[in-house]
């Protein structure tokens, strides 16, 4: 008997080209809800994002947000969370920063990018998600980074990146980092 069922959001439950959720979707998954079946969302997205989507007003059974760093129960807390440690967080601001890369920290609840510039844009725009606004980070715990990198910067940005982090490329301009 099947007792859960994981979605992820972009390109399976979420249409970039409509930019919407198909009705037999989310009919789909209220006969499944209704047969006793829970609903997870599984994707590399933030909370915050999701609320600017379609998606939010699927009530889900529970989220794996971030690619696995921080998983959310139906109401929104925190019942997994694997931040990066602080040496990391302190690492990856100071390189990106100083080299005017985009970079994008996520916390639990808030998304900070110090730079915004075409690569940016074109990122978020293929995600149908809007751009984060500029502020200062304030030392909260990270559990993803986002660089806006062209391919050609990779190579130059990754003399740089600390121990511990690794490249994952999931768009033509932006990759993120994760703990190894």
């Amino acid at each position: 008997m099947i007792k859960a069922i994981f979605f992820d959001v972009d390109g399976t439950l979420l249409s970039h080209t409509t930019k919407s959720i198909s009705q037999d979707t989310v009919q789909a998954l209220r006969i499944l809800q209704d047969q006793g079946i829970m609903i997870f969302m599984a994707t590399g997205r933030h909370s915050t994002e999701l609320k600017k989507l379609p998606v939010h007003d699927i009530r889900f059974d529970g989220y794996i947000t971030l690619n696995g760093q921080l998983c959310l129960d139906n109401r929104g807390n925190v019942i997994y969370g694997a931040p990066f440690n602080e040496s990391i967080t302190d690492k990856l601001l100071s390189a990106f920063c100083e080299r005017r890369y985009p970079l994008a920290l996520v916390e639990a609840d808030r998304i900070y990018i110090n730079y915004v510039n075409n690569t940016v844009r074109k990122a978020q725009q293929s995600i149908s998600t809007p751009v984060p606004e500029i502020s200062t980070y304030k030392g909260g715990q990270i559990y993803q980074a986002t660089a806006f990198l062209i391919r050609q910067e990779e190579a130059e940005a990754e003399k740089f990146i600390p121990s511990g982090c690794r490249f994952a490329r999931w768009c033509d301009n932006g990759i993120w980092r994760c703990r190894k």
